[in-house]
């Protein structure tokens, strides 16, 4: 998968990352507590702070802030996941609150265990800077959804992530419904059906949103979503 195309769009809003741990399930297995959560379970809350290390093992997780217009920025992560990493590790407050966007599977790791695995494999140790470095990257783009762009240009950026995701295979079956794009997005659902006119109009789009596009709708769409905007 291309790290570049994961990390590079500056609204990005779906995480998969394709970490392998299969090297260390053995070790992770023998330290890390298991926890099973339903859809719609709030999981963390802002200002939360975490004492163990959590990995989400299986499922999806739905992140939420306020953007700069007071409307709700979502993030959807999917498994497998080290998603709050950053925060346990520097005892920080989290910024976000986080739901299961379907039945989940947590693991916990006392911080000191899990750094006792990275001190005993440098491959291990590797992985989870590369992630660390992946994520800081991710989040400094993110740091764009600060400026002003039209809603068409946000929602075509997740249209054409989305796309890209699944033409990797790196997202589950997942339906890109008008309600999740404006989260995903963070516009207003009237924003989202008046600019997915504009795109179809356009000739940018098929019928539905979730429908695969042809090689060449992608990359006018791209074009649109992380050129022209």
């Amino acid at each position: 998968m291309n790290e570049e195309r994961l990390t590079g769009s500056p609204f990005l809003s779906l995480k998969p990352l394709g970490l392998d741990f299969s090297p260390w399930l053995a070790d992770l297995t023998a330290i890390a507590t298991v926890s099973h959560h339903p859809k719609r379970s709030r999981l963390t809350a802002a200002g939360d702070q975490l004492s163990d290390i959590i990995f989400l093992m299986e499922g999806a997780i739905i992140d939420s802030v306020a953007n700069i217009n007071g409307l709700e920025k979502c993030t959807l992560t999917f498994a497998p996941y080290p998603h709050w990493l950053a925060p346990a590790w520097h005892h920080m407050p989290l910024l976000y609150a986080s739901t299961a966007y379907t039945d989940v599977t947590l693991w916990h790791f006392p911080r000191e265990a899990f750094i006792s695995i990275m001190k005993e494999s440098e491959h291990f140790l590797y992985l989870i800077m590369r992630f660390s470095a992946l994520e800081t990257r991710r989040l400094y783009h993110q740091s764009y959804l600060q400026y002003a762009v039209p809603a068409h240009v946000k929602i075509a950026q997740v249209l054409s992530f989305y796309h890209y995701l699944r033409l990797q295979d790196a997202l589950p079956e997942i339906r890109l419904t008008q309600s999740l794009i404006a989260q995903l997005s963070g516009v207003h659902r009237t924003s989202v059906a008046q600019s997915l006119q504009t795109l179809r109009k356009e000739g940018l789009l098929l019928k539905q949103p979730e429908t695969p596009l042809s090689p060449e709708k992608e990359a006018e769409l791209e074009k649109i979503a992380f050129i022209d905007g």
